[in-house]
């Protein structure tokens, strides 16, 4: 089966060659026509015979040639169900397909109304209440957004509980209501200041395709790994698991107004995991964006065929997360050591001079961000007196860190990792993994690596999501291993303190207490680099959907 981008362009061709045809026959039946009716004058100056005079005959315009934007991702956007949100890969669909109620002004953190127009909290902060936009269309069906569509929404992602960040509101949401068809209450077990911030990672489906497509109470899961109908600025057009998706504009988007003249009409997503056939396809014309690939391949890409290349500060991290779970690691001056142990500098070079030696689980850059820790070093004489302390003096053990498959990033980092542990007696096994076995490996504390590379950031205004979300008791990406009831407790009195300057307070005392316990590490604070094909203008970075998740409907054509 030919690639859908591939396709299109033969079709393209063939419907361009066929046009040809039919227009050299159509020349060549006129001048036979009017050949046939020319006839010679009689003498006198008299003809001998008439042509009737007609209209010019209208010809439709020649079809604009579609505007396809292709680009390359890990693997699938499984699942495509909006409760079940979790990875950058699932957000490029999602981002682009659903709306939520609020989002972020692009580009920011700073939330704006989308679906919702306006919002209040009570008092306390228990109960929020959201104006709906009137006349949202959805993109398959004759149904507008009501009230009935976010309700049905939110308690799908509640009973799902997989969509991240919306697995936070799991104990802090008691209901939701409708208080009119347009009109939507939100009631919470306990004050959530932030409760707006984790709203944009939230797409509203349709209440009708629910209860249209629910199977033995499955809440249409099984239909909708396979469908979609948002209120987005593109809609699923087709998709092949394993070899693309596409997505079509959605002319009716309530927002379409934000779509430039040379938008583009569709949007091809082919899941390659492999960075330097992702950089060939880019050179090669065959692919406009990149996902996750090599810093090394997207700057020679650059600087070798019509590529250029968009950077901005990030929030992203790839941060080690370090499993306490067996022995040597449960005891903390061996984890100390281990974080003294990493060659920090060194690794900075994989990213081609963008990124930046970090300081803490959480970057500088992002707001709020504790400024007064610095830059990490390696010091291996302080990691073995660190050992010795502990009862290392030789080293003497084995450690593990397993890498995404892929990711080339986190198995260069091991490799250095291996050779820096090695000097202070330390056997690091490295294991390189399918995303599906890492993950499943991740949440075992019997199978769980030593350490476990994340590239992580809040993705949200809301900070305390992420370190809820990463080093809470229930966390997604809790693999510690660690009694964190003090990173709990400072979680829920961040999100219920309405003053700021407190909330700040206890944000610092979140990111000390990682640093302290050692949960987890940062090995590099990651500068956003996108190779993006230089006939494509609009791209703008989203800093809270981490990196490579593009909003498709900013993009416009140029020519070159």
């Amino acid at each position: 089966m030919l690639p859908q981008f591939e396709f299109e362009r033969q079709v393209v061709m063939r419907l361009g060659t066929s046009a040809m045809i039919v227009t050299c026959f159509i020349i060549m039946f006129l001048i036979m026509f009017l050949t046939a009716c020319s006839q010679p004058q009689a003498a006198g100056g008299e003809a001998t015979g008439t042509v009737e005079a007609k209209p010019a005959v209208a010809t439709e315009p020649a079809a604009a040639e579609p505007r396809v934007f292709v680009m390359t991702n890990l693997f699938d956007p499984d699942p495509l169900d909006p409760a079940k949100s979790w990875t950058t890969v699932g957000y490029t669909f999602h981002r682009n397909v659903y709306d939520p109620l609020v989002t972020y002004k692009l580009g920011t953190a700073e939330v704006e109304p989308d679906l919702a127009t306006s919002w209040a909290a009570n008092d306390d902060y228990t109960e929020w209440t959201f104006k709906l936009r009137e006349g949202v269309p959805f993109q398959n069906s004759d149904d507008t957004v009501d009230a009935e569509d976010v309700v049905v929404t939110f308690n799908r992602v509640l009973a799902i509980n997989q969509n991240q960040p919306g697995a936070i509101l799991q104990g802090k949401l008691d209901s939701v209501e409708a208080v009119d068809d347009m009109t939507v209450r939100f009631k919470l077990n306990e004050p959530y200041v932030l409760f707006p911030a984790v709203l944009p990672k939230i797409g509203i489906v349709s209440a009708a395709d629910v209860t249209a497509h629910e199977v033995d109470g499955d809440l249409a899961q099984a239909w909708f790994a396979d469908n979609a109908n948002g209120t987005g600025p593109y809609r699923l057009g087709e998709i092949v698991h394993g070899e693309f998706y596409r997505l079509e504009r959605f002319d009716d988007w309530w927002n379409k107004a934000a779509f430039q003249p040379t938008a583009y009409d569709a949007i091809i997503v082919r899941p390659i995991e492999d960075s330097a056939v992702q950089r060939q396809l880019m050179e090669r014309g065959d692919s406009c964006l990149g996902s996750w690939m090599s810093y090394r391949d997207m700057v020679e890409a650059a600087a070798d065929s019509p590529v250029k290349l968009i950077s901005g500060n990030s929030y992203l991290t790839l941060e080690l997360i370090v499993s306490a779970a067996k022995p040597p690691m449960d005891n903390l001056l061996v984890r100390q050591a281990m974080v003294l142990a990493f060659p920090y500098e060194q690794f900075q070079n994989f990213y081609q001079g963008y990124s930046e030696i970090p300081r803490n689980v959480l970057s500088n850059h992002y707001p709020g961000a504790d400024q007064s820790y610095e830059p990490l070093q390696q010091d291996l004489d302080r990691a073995k007196a660190l050992l010795a302390e502990a009862g290392y003096s030789d080293g003497g053990f084995t450690v593990t860190m397993t890498a995404v498959e892929g990711l080339e990033d986190q198995r260069q980092a091991a490799l250095l990792y291996q050779a820096a542990l090695a000097q202070i007696g330390v056997t690091l096994e490295v294991q390189v993994l399918p995303f599906s076995v890492y993950f499943e490996q991740g949440q075992d504390p019997d199978t769980a690596a030593t350490f476990n590379p994340q590239h992580e950031a809040p993705e949200t205004a809301d900070p305390f999501q992420w370190f809820d979300k990463v080093f809470g008791s229930d966390g997604l990406l809790n693999w510690t291993y660690q009694d964190v009831s003090a990173m709990d407790d400072l979680i829920d009195r961040g999100q219920s303190e309405p003053d700021e300057a407190a909330r700040l307070a206890l944000l610092h005392e979140a990111q000390q207490l990682a640093t302290d316990n050692v949960y987890a590490f940062p090995i590099a604070n990651l500068v956003d680099l996108d190779a993006v094909c230089d006939n494509t203008d609009g791209f703008v970075y989203q800093p809270t959907d981490l990196m490579y998740v593009p909003q498709f409907w900013p993009l416009y054509q140029v020519d070159k």
